[in-house]
């Protein structure tokens, strides 16, 4: 399967943020610090419609929305944590970590924290990352 461009994406989205709210994302812990916000104002959006739209419609916006910022953290991820792309029919769109074995669904990621708040955070899983990388190293060295 060819792998969307996910970059060009990302920034005709972080282009589309800094036009309309000020705010300039950044590939970096920053930048998925301001773009957990986005998620949450996008949470709240949804909370108002749910009512308005059929539950179809609801998921379909969610998945859109879903993709988008997750797309911005798995940039991220990839510029910090050195990762790429990939695709499985379990995860769908994810991100491996190239020196690791490591999968990470940062699109639903996003999808959840978008379903439960914070308590399911983008901004968790990022500085996350870290802690996980070491711990596997820690384990493999033994």
């Amino acid at each position: 399967m060819e792998t969307p461009d996910f970059k060009q994406l990302v920034d005709g989205f972080v282009q589309s943020v800094k036009q309309t709210l000020a705010i300039t994302l950044t590939y970096d812990e920053k930048g998925v610090e301001n773009l957990e916000n986005q998620v949450e104002m996008m949470r709240d959006v949804f909370v108002q419609i749910k009512d308005t739209v059929s539950a179809e419609e609801l998921e379909k916006q969610k998945q859109a929305v879903a993709i988008k910022l997750g797309a911005f953290v798995g940039e991220c991820v990839i510029k910090e944590f050195d990762g790429k792309w990939e695709f499985s029919e379990e995860m769908g769109w994810h991100i491996r970590l190239n020196k690791e074995d490591i999968k990470i669904n940062v699109i639903g990621k996003v999808l959840k924290q978008l379903d439960n708040g914070k308590e399911d955070s983008v901004l968790s899983l990022y500085r996350t990352i870290p802690v996980i990388i070491k711990d596997l190293k820690e384990k493999n060295e033994n």
